[in-house]
């Protein structure tokens, strides 16, 4: 499969704390899976899923680009939204995520 792009979008609460226990964001493809992360932050973005549109398949090399993706995609949002704070902006949009920015992000760990 020769993925080129993915487009992962992070959902942080507004100015309300998340409480472990009541509900626990996780992972969406548009809708809820049954899928928990226990991030503070919902991950949305065009997953594969079991037929039952309840898990995210995990052995899928789509799925794996994507997840890959996750942690530049955090950053990029963190800084955004300290930026934000300082300006009164807290609504960014998702960002496209290529290959080579996944590979951009491994070779800074």
């Amino acid at each position: 499969m020769d993925v080129e792009e993915w487009i992962v979008t992070l959902a942080f609460p507004n100015q309300e704390r998340l409480h472990r226990g009541r509900s626990s964001p996780g992972i969406y493809a548009f809708l809820p899976t049954r899928m928990v992360t226990y991030f503070p932050f919902i991950i949305q973005a065009d997953f594969v899923l079991v037929s039952s549109r309840e898990t995210v398949i995990l052995d899928d090399k789509w799925n794996h680009g994507i997840l890959e993706c996750v942690p530049s995609a955090f950053v990029d949002a963190f800084k955004t939204l300290v930026r934000g704070s300082k300006s009164k902006q807290n609504c960014f949009s998702g960002k496209h995520y290529s290959y080579s920015d996944r590979q951009e992000a491994e070779a800074l760990l």
